[in-house]
């Protein structure tokens, strides 16, 4: 998450982790706003900006973004997640192998699950 300078009276907080801190955010007094110049994002008073920055900064897990993700752009994970994961990750011809083995139905399936996560 980043804070930037809206105008003279008003701050933006941007970036896909604010997702994860939506209720919070709209406890701060921030107002989700799609129409914003520069993207959307959460805007609030500039007078919220010391709060907001030290709330961020005492967030206790990092977040990272990852530049790209070979199956899908994922926005945020929290980074014990991200190291399970990759330990989950195999290589594409060990994934085709194994997903040639599954039945026409099975192999539908999985598409269909993985098509609602996208």
């Amino acid at each position: 998450m980043n804070i930037e300078t809206y105008s003279e009276k008003a701050v933006v907080v941007k970036g896909p982790d604010t997702r994860y801190h939506k209720e919070k955010l709209k406890a701060m007094g921030g107002k989700w706003n799609s129409a914003l110049k520069g993207g959307c994002g959460w805007i609030f008073s500039a007078t919220k900006e010391s709060e907001l920055r030290e709330w961020i900064a005492s967030l206790s897990t990092p977040f990272i973004t990852p530049a790209k993700n070979p199956i899908k752009s994922v926005p945020t994970l929290n980074l014990d997640i991200y190291e399970q994961l990759k330990k989950l990750t195999i290589d594409s011809e060990t994934f085709m192998g194994k997903f040639k083995s599954l039945s026409h139905e099975d192999q539908s399936m999985f598409c269909d699950i993985i098509n609602k996560c996208n």
